[in-house]
């Protein structure tokens, strides 16, 4: 598993302007891959990346179609994995809405 400071040794121009990735480690091989995806557009920077109602959000300086398309798949795939462990997961209510699995919806 990927952690914040690996991402940041391997995108350094891309994540110039990220305060902090905001969000739990299961996510992170899944941000990872996006982040491979995105390292070829030049000018493009991550503003930020969270959880948001259960789901990843992921802003940059700049979007059209083929940008949103990509991040809207790793989007997609978070919604499906737990944020803790990475494991399969779903989106859970527990006066906070969360993607996890099974065993960490308690």
């Amino acid at each position: 598993m990927k952690t914040e400071l690996e991402l940041r040794k391997k995108f350094p121009a891309l994540l110039a302007n990220l305060a902090y990735i905001e969000c739990g480690d299961g996510w992170f091989d899944i941000i990872h891959d996006l982040f491979v995806e995105l390292n070829s557009y030049k000018y493009l920077h991550i503003r930020q990346v969270k959880e948001k109602f259960g789901d990843l959000r992921v802003y940059t300086n700049t979007i059209d179609d083929e940008l949103l398309a990509i991040i809207n798949k790793a989007e997609i795939k978070c919604s499906k994995t737990c944020e803790v462990c990475g494991k399969p997961g779903k989106l859970r209510s527990n006066n906070w809405l969360r993607t996890l699995c099974e065993e960490h919806k308690k």
